[in-house]
């Protein structure tokens, strides 16, 4: 099933699931991020909507192959590049391989599967890539304080 989404305004979710606990944190997130200059409106408003139109889970019932906040996933892209990135907030930005969920990318992963096919769309470029394993999630790992 393809995840699509164009710029940062549109998305079309497709069976899409996070835990209460980062529903819980982005909407915190993105009331205190809203009017700041260095985050787009359209980008937070995407995000939100993603949130709120996504299936809710216990951080313990959390299906294992469900992409959340704080995952590491291997991405491979169309020419068969590999990417090994961890989607995180704005502010826990640590590394290169750190992908903000408010990013077009972090959008696009949050709440994916694995073997889900993603596309992120830019200004002037497409890009699309297969979600091919989850690293590290931390709901799998008991890890809830992630």
């Amino acid at each position: 099933m393809e995840k699509y989404i164009e710029g940062i305004n549109k998305y079309i979710w497709h069976a899409r699931a996070i835990t209460y606990n980062d529903y819980c944190k982005i909407v915190n997130r993105i009331k205190d991020d809203i009017g700041k200059d260095h985050f787009s409106p359209d980008g937070l408003h995407t995000l939100y909507l993603l949130a709120s139109n996504s299936r809710k889970h216990d951080s313990r019932s959390i299906p294992i192959d469900v992409v959340t906040i704080n995952s590491e996933i291997l991405l491979i892209g169309e020419r068969g590049n590999k990417r090994c990135v961890k989607i995180v907030f704005p502010q826990h930005m640590e590394s290169f391989d750190d992908i903000s969920v408010y990013s077009p990318l972090g959008v696009a992963c949050l709440g994916a599967k694995e073997q889900d096919i993603i596309t992120v769309k830019n200004k002037d470029s497409e890009e699309r890539y297969i979600i091919d394993k989850i690293i590290f999630q931390p709901e799998r790992s008991k890890a809830f304080h992630l």
